[in-house]
C-alpha cells in the first residue's frame, strides 16, 4: 500500500494526500506541470517532500534515500532509452533491472533460472 498525507513540494504538491490500496489500479493524468513527474519522483525518493509522510507497505520512507526505495518502488520511463544501458543487450538490462535494490555483484549475463522467469513472465515460454 502507498500512503502520502501532507506532501508538500515546492509549488506543486502541495497538501496532498493519497492512498493507493494493494492490487488497486490507478491513473494519473494532468496536462503538462501539473505535477505528474514530481508526484512520482517523490514517491521514489528522487525528489524529497519539504512536509508530509510517504509511507509503503506501512513503513515511513519519507527521508529514504532512493537506492533504499528501488527494491519498494520501480519507474517505467515513458522513453524507453532511459533507465537501460544502450550497450547492453535485453537480456543484460533484465538482469540489471531484476538485482535493483538488492544486494548484488555485478555479472554479464544472468542465469538459466532467470531466463526461463523471464520468459514466463514474457509469455515466451
Amino acid at each position: 500500500m502507498l500512503e502520502m498525507v501532507n506532501i508538500n513540494v515546492g509549488n506543486v504538491l502541495k497538501n496532498l494526500n493519497l492512498t493507493v490500496e494493494k492490487n488497486e489500479f490507478v491513473l494519473i493524468l494532468g496536462e503538462n506541470g501539473a505535477g505528474k513527474t514530481t508526484l512520482f519522483n517523490t514517491i521514489s525518493g528522487g525528489v524529497r517532500p519539504r512536509s508530509g509522510v510517504v509511507r509503503i507497505d506501512g513503513a515511513d520512507v519519507s527521508n529514504a534515500p532512493q537506492w533504499v526505495r528501488a527494491s519498494l518502488v520501480s519507474n517505467v520511463f515513458q522513453d524507453p532509452k532511459v533507465g537501460t544501458v544502450g550497450n547492453m543487450t535485453i537480456r543484460e538490462n533484465l538482469n540489471l533491472a531484476y538485482t535493483r535494490g538488492k544486494a548484488r555483484r555485478f555479472v554479464i549475463g544472468g542465469s538459466r533460472e532467470r531466463d526461463d522467469l523471464f520468459k514466463e513472465k514474457l509469455g515466451v515460454l
